[in-house]
This record gives C-alpha cells, structure tokens and sequence, in this order.
C-alpha cells in the first residue's frame, strides 16, 4: 500500500512538473564593450594626453536608454577613482571643451559622452563612447557602465 502511494505521488509529480515551470526571472539587462582604439589628443593647448573610443556591440536583456539614469566611472589600476558622472551626448563640435589638465603628475579631467547611432535615445550595438583628454594615469585605467546604480559592463582603456 505504501510502494503504490510513493508511487503515485512520483508519477503525479512527474505530470504535474511538465505542466507548471518554476518561474523563471526576466534576463538581466547587459551590454558588450570592447575598446575602438586610443590615440593621441588633438586637443589645443595640451600635451600628451589621449582619446579613447569604445564601442558597444551587445545589448542584452530589457532595453536601456540613454539617459539621466546611465553613469561611467573610470578607477585607476590602484582602484582610486579617477572621474565618475552622468553619461551625456558627446560634445559634436568642440569635442575639448571641458577638459582640464594641470599639468605632469595630476590626473586630466577628460570629457566623457556617447553617440547614439539611432538617434532614439535606446543603447544599441554600434552606439560608441567617447573619451576625449586623458592623461597618463587613465592608461590601463577601467570604464564601467552603469544603469540606475546596476553595474552593466566593464572595460580596460588602453
């Protein structure tokens, strides 16, 4: 009697757990970075700092949008916060405007933005972010991406 009550109830839980799927939480929102390379700032005035570009070539999970709620920050190698702020258009004309550099020895204060490459304001792949006047400490530097505080990617600049 016992062997064919754990038997039903086997065969009941084997039918039943095809029917109801645990539930299953939406994908996380993510995105794919990689670097589009570093070069030498053409920035009047300034000596030796660099620009770097980096791409976006995934997006995953709900969509994201550009916006008051998307932030950057870049930290050193030694983990010191270099710069962090909100991510705004990429200046289109006089992409130095804003950077600061007080000379050998002091972190730049680069200017950071994103183009949008649908001008819907969603994040999509081929999207590009934009770092115009960094200094030597942002060689090997981290830029991460985040939405409402949740970390979405990381990269190393060059």
């Amino acid at each position: 009697m016992v062997a064919m009550t754990v038997g039903m109830a086997g065969s009941l839980f084997v039918m039943v757990s095809n029917i109801v799927s645990p539930y299953t939480p939406p994908p996380a929102s993510f995105l794919a970075l990689q670097s589009a390379g570093t070069y030498a700032s053409k920035a009047p005035d300034y000596c030796c700092l660099n620009d770097s570009f980096v791409q976006v070539i995934d997006v995953g999970g709900d969509a994201l949008f550009w916006g008051p709620e998307m932030t950057y920050q870049i930290t050193a190698i030694d983990g010191d916060v270099l710069i962090r702020g909100d991510l705004e258009d990429a200046p289109a004309v006089d992409y130095y405007l804003g950077v600061f550099h007080a000379g050998p020895g002091t972190p730049s204060i680069p200017v950071v933005g994103f183009i949008d490459v649908e001008p819907l304001d969603q994040v999509s792949a081929a999207d590009t972010i934009q770092i115009y006047g960094m200094s030597e400490e942002f060689h090997g530097a981290k830029f991460r991406i985040a939405d409402a505080g949740k970390l979405l990617a990381e990269i190393p600049l060059d």
